[in-house]
């Protein structure tokens, strides 16, 4: 990834990837002060998504009309936009960083109904079956505007990496 990110004009200092008590993640190699600058990396090389962009997919992934409705859900926008070039597999200019990509997550979004039913905590379950519905709903629309539909499961995915 480091090679990749470097090819593509990326610079950083201060930090290094790295474990923490078995979390892994950005490690601080200095102090860091607020304002210092730590990464820069030029605008083509962060896979990133704004509320007016115009839909950067082809066609033949997904219709523009579902793009714009997802205006104000940049998580959406996100998931397509790492689903497509999950789709390209080697051929996509993204494929060292999306190597580097978790494929699965202990997130509640992913979590079985058991899971959540030892929660025990009504208030955050019922908030977790209104996202869950929401998204699966999502699911099936994008089978009318995807010529090769995303599963729940793909869609979970990506909204969790977003």
């Amino acid at each position: 990834l480091q090679n990749w990110a470097k090819g593509q004009g990326m610079t950083w200092n201060s930090w290094q990837v790295g474990e923490v008590d078995g979390i892994r993640g950005a490690v601080a190699t200095r102090e860091i002060k607020a304002g210092d600058v730590i990464v820069k990396a030029p605008r083509d090389c962060v896979l990133m998504v704004s509320e007016f962009d115009t839909c950067p997919l082809p066609t033949d992934f997904v219709d523009a009309r579902y793009w714009d409705e997802m205006q104000g859900y940049w998580n959406v926008r996100m998931a397509l936009r790492l689903l497509y070039e999950k789709r390209l597999g080697a051929a996509s200019s993204w494929k060292a960083y999306l190597d580097v990509m978790p494929e699965t997550f202990g997130t509640p979004l992913n979590w079985s109904d058991e899971q959540v039913a030892q929660l025990q905590f009504p208030k955050f379950m019922d908030e977790l079956r209104v996202e869950r519905s929401y998204f699966g709903y999502e699911v099936v629309r994008l089978r009318t505007f995807m010529p090769d539909p995303v599963t729940q499961e793909e869609l979970f995915w990506a909204l969790s990496c977003a």
